[in-house]
């Protein structure tokens, strides 16, 4: 149960946190990047005053991929003082950071996203249909797992979130 679990979480999470739609699945919230190239302090200053400014900023956080991660927690927060980081791996300016690896890459950079998380909203349909298919490839020895399952994702309010995108 908890692999069934982790898979759909997975595969919900790079979808939601993807680039582009495929099949039945909606964009992912990196589809449109509104800041790119975000290796500064002057651009995440500017990413967390964009969701202030619609005053939508109830908490919040960023959420990047491991490689984002290592990108900020490397680079110096001013090139004359080397001693700050634009993040310590658990925050970024007292904002909680999150990594995923279901945040996709955008081209050569790393995806990034800061959000008042508790707009984002994931609903699903019904219940999964799991269906056990031991027969069609019996003679190898595999049984099949197929899961149907539908979902959705949204925010309550466009202006909760920021995309951006990290140089690598």
């Amino acid at each position: 149960r908890r692999d069934l679990t982790n898979s759909i979480r997975e595969k919900l999470e790079a979808t939601a946190f993807g680039t582009e739609a495929a099949g039945d699945a909606p964009a992912g919230l990196l589809g449109t990047v509104k800041y790119t190239g975000v290796d500064d302090h002057v651009g995440i200053v500017k990413m967390i005053r964009d969701v202030k400014q619609a005053n939508a900023l109830k908490g919040g956080g960023f959420v990047t991929n491991a490689e984002g991660e290592a990108k900020l927690i490397t680079t110096p927060i001013d090139a004359a003082n080397p001693y700050g980081f634009l993040s310590t791996g658990e925050k970024i300016l007292n904002y909680p950071l999150e990594v995923s690896e279901g945040v996709a890459n955008v081209g050569d950079e790393a995806g990034a996203i800061f959000a008042n998380w508790s707009d984002f909203v994931v609903l699903q349909w019904g219940a999964l249909n799991i269906t056990v298919d031991n027969i069609t490839q019996a003679r190898e020895g595999v049984v099949r797992f197929i899961i149907n399952s539908f979902w959705d994702y949204g925010f309550r309010r466009d202006e909760s979130f920021v995309t951006a995108s990290i140089p690598l």
